[in-house]
């Protein structure tokens, strides 16, 4: 249930966040209602294992708590800066929960039933990403945007219900529990610092630029030490999910928005669009799990980053007012589909690489949410001189989909040291998840 509700929330949270910035103001830290989220999520992963040392119901009910708590906070603030105050408490609270969800399940059931229960964690994504969309615009639209966030509010709670206490987990392999804390603090703290200066920087705070340089000197011993040792291989696949998600979810968190402000769109159209990436990563990840070993993992990793890039440019299209509206659905279900083939393919190739290690299995799963938080950081910082929505100018909306079309590139090109073809990959592994 936990996890059902983090994700209706992810879905619903970029529908209502424009009719947010409308009542409250502060259209410059747009952005970081998706940042912080996500650099919040990053810290509370690696925390958490270390927490479940005492147990996993532990990090789970601390999650649903301070999910529940952000909110409630988000729906009942007044000013951007708490509405952002609530989003980071969300990406705490879906951090730990997640983390520890498949670490009850590790610890809870047997081997042969525990490969059934990460499949169905894994399709808990799917309802929520068809519905979650839809169901926002209808009571942002109907009720106002709070509503959003309020009525989600109790079912964290409910969900602590479901987990009694918890044995501690038995490691095998390394622990990341403690060895990955302090590069992935290390990691979201350079990557929150640079991404708030950048914003500083673009509203006029030419002092912030010592900050962009301190972030990046924080960022490259974490991502150094996170690679040391590692096979070429799975360095690739780690920068890969770093680029391949920076791109896809700097416009996805903020696409109903971008419609808004540059074609006077009606929220129905941000969240059509989002639900068609949705069905468009669900169709592509089932085609990917079915053909990986026909056609091999390189050609859907480079597949899937040219759909991704190919549904940006064409998204970008459905930004002039002269260009049907519907085109910003047919890109951003490209773009989804992208997602489907080559992310998918990806984790499996990382979790192949990782051969049970517990501490790079925690790195495979980090490379993605990494990558969410600098995308939508690259975002925050195009919006971060506005003082109102008419401040984004297409140049400004367009540049900002180059750069990040710039980002997925090199993906392919790192495609080219995986194998043609994929080793026989376990029936259980080859379920796949948004």
């Amino acid at each position: 249930m936990a996890i059902t509700i983090i994700a209706i929330e992810s879905f619903a949270a970029s529908v209502a966040m424009p009719a947010a910035v409308r009542e409250v103001g502060g259209i410059g830290w747009y952005g970081w209602a998706f940042s912080s989220f996500f650099l919040a999520m990053i810290a509370a992963m690696a925390v958490a294992g270390a927490l479940a040392e005492g147990g996993a119901h532990r990090p789970f009910w601390l999650g649903n708590v301070l999910f529940a708590l952000g909110l409630l906070l988000a729906g009942t603030s007044s000013d951007i800066l708490i509405i952002l105050a609530g989003r980071t408490l969300q990406g705490f609270g879906s951090g730990f929960a997640s983390a520890a969800t498949y670490a009850i399940v590790s610890v809870s059931f047997a081997p042969q039933i525990r490969a059934r229960m990460i499949a169905l964690l894994s399709s808990a994504y799917a309802i929520p990403a068809m519905v979650g969309p839809a169901w926002a615009v209808l009571i942002t639209e109907q009720y106002g945007w709070r509503w959003v966030f309020l009525i989600l509010a109790p079912f964290p709670l409910f969900s602590m219900l479901m987990v009694k206490r918890v044995r501690s987990p038995t490691s095998t392999g390394s622990d990341p529990s403690r060895s990955l804390v302090a590069p992935a603090l290390l990691l979201a703290s350079g990557i929150a610092l640079a991404s708030v200066s950048v914003t500083l920087f673009t509203q006029g705070h030419s002092s912030a630029i010592p900050g962009m340089i301190l972030g990046i000197i924080l960022a490259i011993p974490a991502v150094v030490y996170l690679l040391a040792r590692r096979a070429i291989t799975f360095r690739f696949v780690f920068a890969s999910m770093v680029l391949l998600n920076a791109g896809f979810f700097g416009v996805d968190a903020i696409l109903p928005l971008l419609l808004e402000i540059t074609r006077q769109a009606a929220p129905f159209l941000g969240g059509l669009a989002l639900t068609a990436a949705a069905l468009g990563w669900i169709g592509a990840s089932w085609v990917q799990s079915r053909m990986v070993d026909r056609f091999g993992r390189r050609g859907f990793v480079a597949l899937g980053a040219f759909f991704v890039m190919s549904g940006i440019a064409v998204t970008a299209c459905s930004f002039y007012p002269q260009w049907p509206g519907y085109l910003s659905v047919v890109g951003w279900g490209l773009a989804g589909a992208g997602m489907g083939f080559a992310s998918n393919t990806l984790s499996l190739l990382g979790m192949e690489q990782a051969g049970g290690n517990a501490e790079d299995v925690a790195i495979v799963q980090l490379s993605a949410v990494i990558g969410m938080a600098i995308g939508t950081s690259i975002s925050a910082g195009f919006q971060g001189g506005a003082s109102r929505p008419e401040d984004i100018s297409l140049l400004r909306v367009l540049s900002m989909c180059a750069v990040l079309i710039a980002i997925v590139i090199p993906v392919p090109f790192l495609a080219v040291v995986f194998k043609k073809q994929a080793r026989s990959i376990p029936e259980s592994r080859q379920e796949t998840s948004m």
